[in-house]
């Protein structure tokens, strides 16, 4: 996650993201090998520069911030989680909290 995310509350990060560095977020391809996750601390995932979805995703930690937030507080109460139709598998990984 580049590292001025950090700081900056969740819901605002996408939006961030998309004015300030999608045009060159390809550029830094350190950010997309071992990417941490913000909602599951302690969960990377490996993503591809060229994939606009894991662009936002290594630059913020967080993709489609109400979903994924939703699937972890669900996964904290136990069950199961299938899912059918995973490019990278963020939404899997947003359940491994």
């Amino acid at each position: 996650m580049h590292s001025i995310f950090r700081l900056i509350p969740y819901p605002l990060r996408i939006s961030l993201f998309y004015r300030l560095h999608a045009r060159h977020a390809a550029t830094r391809p350190q950010l997309f090998s071992a990417a941490p996750l913000a909602l599951v601390p302690g969960v990377k995932m490996n993503l591809m520069p060229s994939d606009c979805g894991h662009q936002v995703i290594a630059y913020t930690g967080i993709y489609e911030w109400p979903v994924g937030r939703k699937i972890a507080e669900l996964a904290r109460s136990g069950g199961l989680l299938l899912d059918v139709g995973a490019n990278a598998g963020y939404f899997p990984c947003s359940g491994a909290a």
